[in-house]
């Protein structure tokens, strides 16, 4: 048998190397992107942090936000805030105005997506205990802040006892889910509401109503504590004869800097009220 050792020609060599070039070009192509997504779906995860910490120092204390934030802040790109623009990646704009007082009106409460009574949670011995919520989400947020989500309550500790909340998502706004919170009339406390939220963006606003007894020395956040297991969540009380003496809202945008260049990348409203 005569074995044929002459190799490849100059014409096969040519061809398998344009070969190699057009399929290493794709890949590499590939691997541009993945990274380009990658560092964007990172920036915006450090947007979003950035501007809930900034709102939640809203929220702690709305009278002295503006000492501690003006009206633009800049971050670098790990998050972490800065004196000035120098090296700055990121910058979030704050409009903090006032909302006018009045009564239990348009003006100091939302339009709740649902109530939750507390009256309704007892173990199997019907002894009160605590509550626990859970909310999930079913389409994310777009543009407005609005979005589906899904709400279970029952017994704390108690799977077997969760039901379904019927909710109203057109209630559902900027990144908020108002829940209004009735506590039964001369009802044993303290009551725990502990809060799992596994929502993206969405924060959970619960409004108390009704949280007083006899003893004046018992504060409502006393009477019923919020306990957040996971995610976001605040908690007012809502006196049942009282007027507000002042409330805020919060606006921030957060952009991206890049050569001189600002792309925002999320919106973020919060508000409080004081009494």
């Amino acid at each position: 048998m005569k074995l044929d050792n002459r190799g490849f020609t100059l014409v096969e060599t040519i061809a398998a190397l344009a070969i190699v070039a057009i399929v290493s070009s794709v890949i590499f192509q590939m691997f541009v992107l993945s990274g380009t997504f990658n560092q964007k779906a990172k920036e915006m995860d450090i947007a979003n942090v950035i501007a809930v910490n900034q709102a939640e120092v809203f929220k702690n204390d709305p009278d002295s936000y503006p000492t501690k934030y003006n009206a633009s802040t800049y971050y670098n790109r790990t998050g972490v805030k800065l004196v000035d623009s120098t090296g700055a990646a990121f910058r979030v704009d704050s409009n903090l105005t006032s909302i006018s007082s009045g009564g239990l009106g348009n003006t100091y409460l939302p339009d709740f997506v649902t109530s939750l009574d507390l009256a309704a949670y007892t173990d199997d011995s019907e002894a009160v205990t605590d509550c626990d919520v859970q909310i999930s989400e079913i389409e994310e947020q777009v543009s407005d802040g609005s979005g589906s989500y899904k709400i279970e309550a029952g017994v704390h500790n108690e799977t077997s006892t969760y039901r379904e909340l019927q909710i109203d998502p057109s209630k559902t706004k900027n990144n908020l889910i108002p829940i209004q919170v009735n506590f039964p009339v001369g009802g044993t406390y303290p009551r725990n509401i502990y809060v799992t939220n596994n929502t993206s963006n969405a924060e959970a606003e619960f409004y108390v109503f009704n949280a007083q007894v006899e003893n004046p020395k018992i504060t409502p956040d006393q009477i019923v504590i919020l306990n957040t297991v996971r995610g976001t969540a605040d908690i007012s009380y809502v006196p049942q004869t009282s007027f507000i003496d002042s409330g805020y809202q919060l606006d921030l945008e957060v952009y991206r800097l890049n050569d001189g260049s600002n792309e925002k990348l999320l919106k973020y409203s919060a508000n409080k009220y004081l009494h």
